[in-house]
């Protein structure tokens, strides 16, 4: 059997897909295989190996079996950055003496694979938000982990990135045009249209993060099916090894692709706690202008892989048009309290707002000291000074974040008359709305409270309690709420609150969605 040739077609690696489907390749135990539009995956019981199918699309061309040699190389080297126990290297399939194949046999090789360590693919977060197990505290720990590996990557300095992702909405229109039904051509256009105005507006901030080193080498495929629970420790997988352009992309837009797969999943309220806990590691709240764009056009990646699948696409189309529909002024949720009150599970609550992030004076504390939120500080870092030091970076984070457009939910203890005063001048210096909500309870319930909650971002104890219970308040003038209530009744009265503040601010009489309505129709999805 000699080798198959270059140029070849995906009918060529018959013989290849065979001899990888049979039993008797790996000792007698038939492996799983699966298929994607660009691999052959077989799973053994402690291995994985991938194969590249011989084939061209608008974005990869593998028909070249030295390219697919080339390629898995790539694949490994690339991968080990992110996954290094994952990816094992690359092995030939090889064609023996005797004419038979072999996995890293003597022989000349014939094709090439990728080897890994196989996972639990119930571990793959996909299934893992199917099954209701994509819980709060690994998506905290993804947002660190994402940010992390966003932080190291190697920095390349674009000073056209405006142009760049023109062409990269340019190409993305063309294949979606080329793959739908005729009957969302139209639906097509008029996202592409909005896609390329909504990019020219935002040209210069672009340009200027493409200066200031915000493109990088990126995973370029960052979407839950790519992403798995590895030795407790959220990992992606499968990074774009194929095109160079697809990849050198603003750290931004590598991360869209994963908060729009779960929103198009109806979990909302996931997207923005993940995108909260990884602005809040780094600190690009003046990124958020660009999120919706960035949405946008990775829905419609998925609208494209889902018409060459010869799947509906109408709901990604929807979806990616309303993202970059304009938006009413944003609005500053300020929510305060003495320790225990519940002020960082309203928050969490209120995150199937529309376009709405977090910042919690508890995780900014843990951040400025350089330590993960749930990391438990000394007596050094409570002190007065740093207490102002914190507030100040929580103002400034949220004045960034409402100028990029957004809701910001500010969770903080605001026991102090003067931070209560600041915080509502800042809504009113970036031109947003504000609501300010005091959760009130007795001593005995937020101490009971303290000693049973589990460890997080706040350090309070009783003694610390009872410190903000001696040093007292002053009036308050925000709206003040029963936190001894059940957390859903508070909720909803914040809801109904944010409601009326909504509908006083409409124009002319006419009917404004309020917060509360477009909660309840998250939730019919979250």
């Amino acid at each position: 059997m000699t080798g198959l040739g270059r140029q070849a077609s995906e009918g060529s690696q018959d013989a290849v897909v065979a001899f990888l489907s049979s039993p008797r390749t790996y000792g007698g135990r038939a492996p799983e295989h699966v298929t994607t539009h660009i691999s052959h995956i077989f799973l053994t019981e402690r291995r994985a190996y991938k194969l590249k199918r011989a084939l061209k699309l608008p974005f990869v061309d593998y028909r070249d079996v030295q390219d697919r040699r080339a390629f898995c190389r790539r694949e490994v080297a690339i991968n080990r950055h992110a996954a290094p126990s994952l990816y094992l290297g690359v092995i030939p399939v090889t064609c023996e003496a005797n004419g038979r194949l072999a996995l890293d046999g003597d022989g000349q090789p014939v094709d090439w694979l990728v080897e890994m360590r196989r996972f639990d693919r119930n571990m793959q977060f996909d299934v893992m938000l199917d099954g209701g197990r994509l819980t709060e505290g690994i998506l905290n720990r993804t947002g660190d982990r994402i940010a992390a590996l966003h932080m190291d990557a190697a920095i390349v300095r674009v000073h056209n990135a405006a142009r760049d992702f023109r062409e990269i909405l340019r190409n993305l229109a063309a294949d979606i045009f080329a793959n739908v039904e005729t009957g969302q051509v139209r639906d097509c256009q008029g996202w592409a249209s909005a896609a390329m105005q909504s990019c020219a507006r935002q040209a210069f901030l672009l340009d200027r993060r493409g200066r200031h080193g915000f493109v990088r080498f990126c995973h370029g495929d960052l979407h839950l099916s790519n992403i798995c629970l590895w030795d407790g420790v959220p990992t992606p997988f499968d990074a774009v090894e194929f095109r160079d352009d697809l990849a050198r992309i603003d750290v931004a837009y590598d991360l869209a692709f994963l908060l729009a797969d779960l929103e198009l999943r109806g979990h909302r309220g996931k997207a923005q706690l993940l995108l909260s806990r990884y602005l809040s590691a780094t600190r690009d709240y003046a990124g958020l202008t660009l999120i919706p764009l960035f949405m946008s056009a990775r829905a419609m990646v998925r609208a494209l892989t889902s018409a060459m699948k010869g799947h509906s696409t109408a709901h990604h189309i929807e979806w990616a048009s309303e993202m970059l529909a304009s938006r009413k002024r944003a609005r500053l949720i300020a929510i305060g309290g003495l320790s225990g009150t519940g002020k960082t599970t309203l928050a969490r609550e209120l995150l199937t707002l529309p376009r709405t992030i977090t910042i919690s004076s508890d995780v900014v504390r843990k951040r400025m000291f350089h330590e993960l939120p749930e990391r438990v500080l000394g007596e050094a870092a409570y002190t007065a000074a740093v207490n102002c030091a914190v507030y100040r970076r929580l103002r400034r984070d949220c004045a960034r974040a409402l100028r990029a457009g957004w809701n910001v939910i500010v969770d903080a203890t605001f026991t102090d008359a003067g931070e209560r005063a600041a915080i509502q001048r800042l809504a009113k210096d970036a031109a947003a709305d504000f609501s300010g909500f005091w959760l009130q309870g007795d001593e005995a319930t937020l101490s009971a409270r303290l000693a049973a909650r589990p460890k997080g971002p706040s350090d309070a104890d009783r003694p610390v309690l009872k410190r903000q219970i001696e040093s007292g308040t002053g009036p308050i003038n925000w709206h003040v709420l029963n936190a001894s209530a059940p957390v859903l009744d508070v909720l909803s009265e914040v809801q109904l609150r944010l409601c009326e503040e909504a509908r006083g601010h409409g124009v002319g009489g006419a009917k404004t969605r309020c917060p509360r309505e477009l909660a309840d129709e998250a939730n019919q999805t979250e």
